[in-house]
């Protein structure tokens, strides 16, 4: 059974806040990174980045797909405001959209984060 219902539930202000959100704290993580490696803090504290980078590429993710899976694990949508999803097929959509979008950042994340505690 196809299902041809939409998966976004995030409107154009909270994906805009999103994507700057995202881009402010990618800026602040790589500039974490360099202080940490120009004082030479030893490469294993910088597995402290991972929760920045994550939130860094899981706000972009959001931003572009227009699905939040923290909204869509909560049942929710917020578009103009925030209201709950009630068809049970869109709902189950979207919280699968939401879940991908979530390990695809961790995955990111842990990529950007050990690519950092190799150098």
């Amino acid at each position: 059974m196809d299902c041809e219902c939409r998966t976004e539930n995030m409107g154009p202000g909270p994906r805009s806040a999103a994507l700057r959100g995202s881009v402010v704290m990618f800026a602040l993580t790589l500039a974490a990174a360099v202080v940490m490696a120009q004082l030479g803090i030893p490469s294993a504290w910088r597995l402290g980045l991972f929760p920045p980078f994550f939130m860094a590429v899981y706000g972009a993710s959001v931003a572009l797909s227009g699905t939040c899976g923290f909204t869509a694990m909560r049942g929710m949508r917020n578009i103009d405001r925030e209201e709950r999803i009630v068809d049970p097929e869109t709902l189950r959509e979207t919280r699968r959209e939401g879940l991908r979008l979530l390990a695809t950042g961790a995955g990111a994340a842990l990529a950007l984060t050990l690519g950092l505690v190799a150098v």
